[in-house]
């Protein structure tokens, strides 16, 4: 994830819609192994940019 050292699986990001094709705002991650998973919580509800992670409620890793 953008130089942070979390790898991220090829094609391991989703970004969701509603019916109307427009984005939930949500983002799905599938990280390299459960190691990176972790690492990757431990960013919640840090500055990334001018927002905030503020979701953590689902990771998954393969």
């Amino acid at each position: 994830m953008c130089g942070s050292g979390l790898e991220i699986l090829p094609n391991g990001i989703s970004l969701p819609t509603d019916y109307t094709g427009r984005s939930t705002g949500e983002a799905y991650v599938q990280f390299v192994n459960k190691d990176v998973a972790e690492r990757a919580l431990q960013k919640h509800k840090e500055k990334i940019g001018h927002r905030w992670g503020t979701d953590a409620s689902w990771v998954w890793y393969m």
